[in-house]
Order: C-alpha cells, then structure tokens, then sequence
C-alpha cells in the first residue's frame, strides 16, 4: 500500500481519537454503499490492523519514530479489547453510518417524488397536444388536473404515486379516489377474453364434484382418487387447457386433503405457500410454447440493478416467487408475486401492494431498457415498437389470504404507469360446491391466457426490436423511461 492511500500514514499527525477504530470505520471502511452494504466485523478488523501494520513499515523507513511510537501504541490498544467491545464499536458506527445515509434517501425521494409529478403533468399535457381521442384527453386532462391539486406533502416514498403510478386497482395512496367514476372505467379498461369450457373439461369437473359429494363432511382423504385425465385429445392448444385444469384441480384435491383442514392460525406463512398457494396458483405458469421458469425468495434483478444505479444503501426487493421467460440465454422477468398467511397483519395487504407496485415497475422499466439501449429509435418502425411495447404490462400477483389479485403495470398513452387489475378471485381451501369451483377454475384459465397472450406479444416485439439498426459510435438512444423509483 502506498503512503498516498494508507489512511494513517496521510492523517499521522491526528488525534489518537481520529485514528481510532471507531473513527476510522465511516471515513475507510464505510466510503461506498457497496462496502456498507456487505460490511463484517471480521473484514473491518483486518483491513484496519493490516492498514495500521502498513503505516508502521512505511513510518520506519522514513525513521518517524514518534509516529511510529503513536501508531504502535494504537495498535497495542487495539489488540487488546475483547471482540465483544469491537462488536459494539462497529455496530454503532455502521448504525450511525447508515442512518445518516437512509436520511439521504429520504431528502433524496421528496426531489424524486416532486419530478415524477411534473414529469406526468408535462407528458399529459404533451399527449394532448400530439393529439389523441376525445375519450383519452378527457381521462390526461383529468389526471394532470387532480395531480396538480395535489399536496407533495402527504405522500409517502412508498406510494405508487410517488414513483409515477396510478394506482387504478387498489388506490392504497388515494389518488384514484379523487378521479371520475368515467375516468377510472376508461383507466380501467383491458382485453380479457371469457374461457369456454370444452366437453372434456366439464367430464373431469364433473368426477371431481362428484367425488365428494360421495364420500360426505368427514371423509378420509385417502378415499379421495385423482380424476382422470381424458388422453385422447390431440389438439395441442385444447391439451395444454386441459392439463392446467387437471393440475388445478389437483390442487385443489391436495388442499382440500390437509389435515388439519386450512385455516385460520393454522399454518405459517411458508407452509401455506408450500401447501396450498403453490398447489393452485402455479398451474397458470405451466404448458406454455415458451420455457418458464420460477424462482422463489430470490432478489429481483431489475429491483437490484436499480438500487444500484441509485446507490441506495438497500438491496433489491425479494418477492415471495418471480417467473421468469427464458429465451437462449436470457431471462426476462414476467410476474412478481407476493402470498400472505392465511390470518395476515393488518397491514399486510397495503404493505406488499406497494412493494410489488414498486417491483413491476422496476421491472417494466429494466425490460423496456435493456431492449432499446443500443438501438436507434428515431425512424417511425422503432418509434412504433416502442409504444407497442410499452402497452405490454408487467404482471403482479397479490395473494392475501385466500384472495388472488392479478394485476398489471403498463405506461398508459405515453404519460404515466398505470396499475390495473386484471382478475381477482378466491382460492377454495376447503370443500366447495360446483359453481365455486367452475368459478375459481374459470379465472385461472383467464389469467393464463391473458399471460400468454403478454408472452406472445412480448416475444413478437422483442424479435422485430432485435432487427432494429444498432447505434454507431458515440450516437446515444433517444428514448428511456425517466421516472424514477423512490428508494
């Protein structure tokens, strides 16, 4: 190490204070998030006693024996305090350090909040003057309107809104309340198309229903046989409906098999996810054209790679299971997807809406970035592509209780994120009768086609973007999404 970076060689003439472990940590140990971030005492301690040895050496050569007699003495001092002293030392200063850096972040999110929201006036009222149909400018005249009646004050950095989303679905930061019931309908509004059962899915709902309507309230659940599976369909299309039923139906049997029964109190969070949630919300993932793959309690990439962009002393978002589109060698992040035990806290349900809000968005945001980042935008096919691909949402699913909320976040006319439901329904834990169970299967066969649909355009647009003529030199892309995400 060179004298021009050894901390104790350049600072020889400070305090025994300024030298000290406890002083040292914040101004070395602690200069980048990346280092606080991964910060142990076992590494502080070497890294300070090596620097400290260092100094020493380069203080004897250069014949400085008071420095030399100073920075012993430190070092004696040092080695003689027991590890849970040192523990406390480093504890408090890394504490310390990292209140004043989350204060950051905070005075850092008010700016980022107050962007966002002049961001979404400018681009309503840019959208308008483009031009746009009289249904679309009544809803950016609308929200430009309430946005700028709104107090910067009272929102908090978590808020959808604070990130530049409109919260059409579940409204938890109250913006949407101050819409029109016309102006929330339009917002509203997707193409979600009805699933129409064939014969062969009625014949095995059917023996399911029928199965336990035989066996009564009490029954053994090893009397209960799997239903059978009609094997002479060829149609591929028509197969894979009728596998996704099958495996949910299947779950459902695996459910309604627990003993003891699902409910409240009954099972922790992890079990519930791993007994019934799983059993009946992962079906919708499978059979795809498209590889699929899961990954649960896993840190999203596109919540991290922003964190770090940010340098937020934070580690991305971990939701309870992402799926991701494998293509050759990429992944592409499709769903985020939160799941609370059966008897939530209080605030559960507000908590992880917004952290999944937060997440989409991240996600939609990396996607639509890494797509574009070496291409030219500016002749109209791109320009095209671009607005194409910004109408295809990034999906969340909301799990609270028994309660599935599927959702999506896209950039609406160019002006803001929107957050809009897709489908919600209810999971029947226990034995249920026909029409709640055609009910629960109907909307899970919703969901997965209203997924491959997204996949299917996703991958579309993706191959057209791929053709697109790369940039040269120091030309830089002219379109990135702008809004931040609040810290």
């Amino acid at each position: 190490m060179s004298n021009t970076t050894n901390f104790f060689y350049r600072n020889r003439s400070e305090t025994y204070g300024k030298l000290y472990f406890k002083s040292w940590l914040p101004q070395v140990y602690f200069p980048t998030v990346e280092l606080l971030r991964k910060s142990v005492l076992e590494t502080a301690v070497k890294q300070y006693t090596d620097e400290l040895s260092d100094a020493i050496t380069m203080c004897k050569h250069q014949k400085l024996g008071t420095i030399v007699k100073k920075l012993e003495q430190i070092s004696q001092r040092f080695s003689k305090i027991p590890r849970g002293q040192r523990q406390e030392m480093f504890s408090g200063a890394y504490q310390a350090e990292k209140r004043r850096r989350e204060e950051q972040e905070r005075q850092q999110n008010q700016e980022i909040i107050r962007k966002n929201i002049a961001e979404i006036i400018d681009n309503c009222i840019n959208a308008v003057n483009a031009g746009c149909s009289m249904k679309v400018e009544g809803v950016l005249n609308e929200v430009r309107g309430c946005l700028e009646q709104l107090d910067l004050t009272s929102i908090d950095s978590g808020d959808p809104i604070a990130s530049g989303i409109i919260d059409i679905s579940e409204g938890v930061d109250s913006v949407a309340d101050k819409l029109s019931v016309e102006t929330k309908q339009v917002l509203e509004e997707i193409e979600l198309s009805e699933p129409e059962f064939s014969e062969k899915t009625i014949t095995m709902l059917d023996e399911f229903i029928n199965t336990y309507e035989l066996l009564g309230p009490n029954f053994d659940p090893a009397l209960v046989n799997p239903i059978t599976f009609p094997r002479d369909e060829n149609n591929l299309g028509e197969r894979r409906v009728l596998l996704t039923t099958f495996d949910l139906l299947e779950g459902l049997r695996n459910c309604w098999s627990l003993r003891p029964l699902l409910g409240e109190r009954e099972y922790s969070e992890n079990s519930y996810v791993i007994h019934a949630v799983s059993r009946v919300v992962d079906p919708i993932f499978n059979y795809y054209k498209w590889n699929l793959k899961r990954s649960w309690e896993k840190v999203s990439n596109s919540s991290q790679a922003r964190k770090e962009l940010m340098r937020s002393i934070h580690s991305g978002d971990r939701p309870d299971l992402q799926v991701l589109l494998m293509l050759d060698s990429d992944k592409w992040e499709l769903v985020f997807t939160e799941i609370s035990r059966l008897d939530p806290r209080a605030d559960k349900q507000s908590n992880d809406w917004k952290k999944l809000n937060r997440l989409c968005k991240d996600g939609f945001d990396a996607r639509f970035n890494e797509l574009i980042k070496e291409k030219v935008v500016d002749a109209d096919e791109a320009k095209c592509l671009i607005n194409e691909l910004l109408q295809i949402p990034f999906i969340g699913i909301q799990v609270i209780s028994n309660r599935v909320l599927v959702f999506g976040i896209d950039f609406y006319n160019n002006s803001f994120y929107r957050s809009f439901r897709i489908c919600e329904y209810t999971i029947p834990l226990r034995v249920s009768d026909r029409q709640v169970v055609e009910d629960f299967l109907k909307s899970s066969l919703k969901v997965k086609c209203y997924l491959e649909k997204i996949v299917n355009n996703f991958v579309r647009i993706k191959d057209r973007i791929d053709r697109l003529p790369n940039m040269v030199g120091n030309e830089r892309s002219g379109s990135s999404m702008s809004m931040s995400t609040t810290f």
